[in-house]
């Protein structure tokens, strides 16, 4: 009888696959995801906090990186109005007009474009005031505009705080609702199982099978 052989000098099994374990039964591995995996952060810093005033859009770090990026920098009429105007919030006298300062002039697109066309009358350019009139509109819009998308970035904020915050209440009710569910489809089923268990349901099943077997043997085979 030969002896048996030692476990630790037997070659050693091959490696197969590894057993991979379905983990979607498990409801808070697979099927859901977290309520609020990250920090709410719905864009960037130009679109946070509240409106601020065309006087602050002036001043503000961000939005001057903006309006680089979109007017160009002086070298473009919209850009060099933008150099100009803070310089007209704190004196009177403004280029070749007295427009009066910037700060009493600056609550709407209309006083706006009033005080552009005042204050670039006799431009060295030649442009015109309505050509400076239109480069302050277009200012105000852009103004305007950026203060629209932060608006609606605050409102999608506040839309998803809300629908986290009412996430237990439906999971509340959706368990609720699949309770009753359930216990009126167990109910259903028994009532359908019934029909086939109660002695007065078995008589009635057997009375049918005796009068279906007696109307074949009367007729005979097919």
């Amino acid at each position: 009888m030969k002896a048996p052989a030692n476990r630790r000098n037997a070659p050693a099994r091959p490696i197969g696959r590894a057993k991979t374990r379905n983990t979607q039964k498990f409801i808070g591995k697979a099927l859901r995801a977290p309520v609020a995996p990250e920090p709410l952060v719905i864009a960037g810093k130009l679109l946070r906090g509240d409106a601020i005033s065309f006087l602050n859009f002036l001043h503000d770090d961000a939005c001057k990186e903006l309006c680089d990026v979109v007017f160009g920098g002086p070298d473009s009429s919209a850009g060099q109005m933008l150099q100009e105007f803070p310089k007209a919030t704190k004196f009177h006298g403004y280029y070749h007009g007295c427009p009066g300062k910037l700060s009493n002039n600056a609550r709407t697109k209309k006083r706006l474009k009033q005080f552009a066309r005042r204050a670039y009358r006799g431009d060295p350019d030649r442009r015109g005031v309505v050509y400076w009139e239109r480069i302050a509109w277009l200012l105000w819009n852009s103004y305007s505009d950026l203060m629209a998308l932060r608006s609606r970035a605050e409102k999608i904020k506040q839309q998803e705080i809300k629908r986290i915050a009412s996430i237990p209440a439906k999971q509340t009710a959706r368990a609720s609702y699949m309770r009753g569910y359930r216990a009126r489809r167990d109910a259903k089923r028994h009532a359908e199982s019934a029909r086939y268990v109660l002695p007065e349901a078995k008589q009635r099943w057997r009375d049918e099978r005796r009068s279906s077997k007696a109307q074949t043997d009367a007729t005979g085979p097919k």
